[in-house]
């Protein structure tokens, strides 16, 4: 048996933290310019801007970076806000408190919807593969 060789990039975890690392980089990187943070692109906009016009405007070449430096900022506390409206997607910025709510309500109606279709999908897949769960909060009672 020979010896296995290495994939040139790494596993998939490898790769993730490959990427995680560019993005913290990409992060810095806009806030070491006079460009500055993705943040300083939607200050003063009246309407929301997509992720791959952000990255035109910023000289990304992928717009997924634009969205992981989204995700970057908003955990240090920058009220970037999506629109998912056909007529009008995009980033922006919450102007206040209300429209931050605002938002939360919509991600928090969104994790609702996505919880229902992947409980209706594990039923699905319980039936074709013949498993059966227990729901442990019904039964608890009954012990």
């Amino acid at each position: 048996m020979g010896k296995r060789e290495r994939p040139v990039h790494g596993g998939n975890r490898e790769r993730e933290q490959a990427e995680k690392a560019m993005d913290t980089a990409l992060f810095y990187s806009y806030s070491n310019t006079n460009s500055g943070t993705i943040s300083s692109f939607l200050e003063g906009r009246r309407e929301p801007i997509t992720a791959a016009r952000l990255a035109e405007e910023t000289g990304v070449k992928d717009a997924r970076r634009i969205t992981r430096a989204v995700e970057a900022e908003r955990k240090r506390g920058v009220p970037i806000c999506a629109s998912c409206d056909t007529a009008n997607p995009g980033y922006y910025l919450a102007v206040g408190p209300d429209a931050l709510q605002a938002y939360i309500r919509q991600l928090t109606h969104r994790l609702k919807a996505i919880t229902q279709t992947r409980e209706a999908l594990q039923t699905t897949l319980d039936q074709m593969t013949g498993q059966t769960r227990l729901d442990l909060d019904e039964t608890e009672g009954q012990l």
